[in-house]
């Protein structure tokens, strides 16, 4: 089991999934976030390249219209 922090709560999965994986488990639209794990921003490209381990701190920022 994989556990860690998803935007301050704590989110157990299955081992062995990557960043696009963890957006599908979420039923999260990849388009218009940004993801950092341990306060380091993901360049999208990266995402499906990018596995998650135990105790990795993921924040998932929306970006919203308006100002």
């Amino acid at each position: 089991m994989l556990n860690f922090i998803l935007n301050g709560l704590p989110f157990s999965t299955d081992e062995g999934i990557n960043i696009l994986e963890l957006l599908k488990i979420k039923n999260i639209n990849p388009q218009g976030i940004a993801i950092a794990i341990n306060q380091e921003v993901i360049p999208k490209i990266d995402w499906e390249n990018i596995m998650i381990h135990n105790n990795d701190n993921i924040i998932i920022i929306t970006a919203t219209a308006g100002g």
